[in-house]
């Protein structure tokens, strides 16, 4: 209904790969393509080895990287474009998409985290998983299941607004 997950998106089985929840990820910040983040993306001679992706996504990943905090470039470099997205990583970009909720810091606390078990933890209080359970850390995520964590951490920063935690 939000325009955030296509609905030829929702009889899709399988996986999703990295590549489609960056796309995802842009379409919940209403990131639009454009021509200066393709730009950006030539200002940083360590992604050449990627030049050969579509542009689309080289402007999502900017805006994503630039903008939104959401990815390093250390990220983009390791991201297999063509994998599937495993549910920690999901948790630990998501996370980082709605930010620290426990201060107003130019850097969110989730980009200092140094084990997975926080991010789990923190997207718990942030009402985006219901369990600290890291069973499935490793396995690709479920597309029903990122679906269901993308519409609550789009209802957790309608919500909190990145000043004050809350689990409404």
């Amino acid at each position: 209904n939000y325009g955030i997950i296509d609905k030829d998106d929702l009889s899709k089985s399988g996986n999703v790969t990295n590549a489609e929840f960056v796309g995802l990820l842009c379409s919940i910040t209403n990131a639009e393509n454009n021509d200066s983040d393709l730009r950006k993306w030539y200002s940083y001679p360590e992604l050449e080895p990627l030049d050969d992706i579509d542009d689309t996504l080289k402007m999502q990943l900017m805006n994503l990287t630039s903008y939104r905090d959401v990815f390093s470039i250390d990220d983009v470099l390791n991201m297999d474009f063509d994998a599937d997205i495993t549910e920690s990583q999901a948790l630990v970009y998501i996370t980082r998409l709605i930010g620290d909720t426990y201060g107003c810091t130019d850097a969110p606390a989730e980009w200092f985290f140094t084990d997975i078990s926080q991010t789990y933890e923190t997207a718990v209080r942030k009402g985006l998983i219901d369990s600290a359970d890291m069973t499935n850390a490793d396995k690709p995520i479920s597309r029903d299941y990122l679906y269901t964590v993308l519409c609550r951490a789009v209802l957790t920063k309608i919500s909190v607004g990145g000043y004050a935690p809350t689990t409404d």
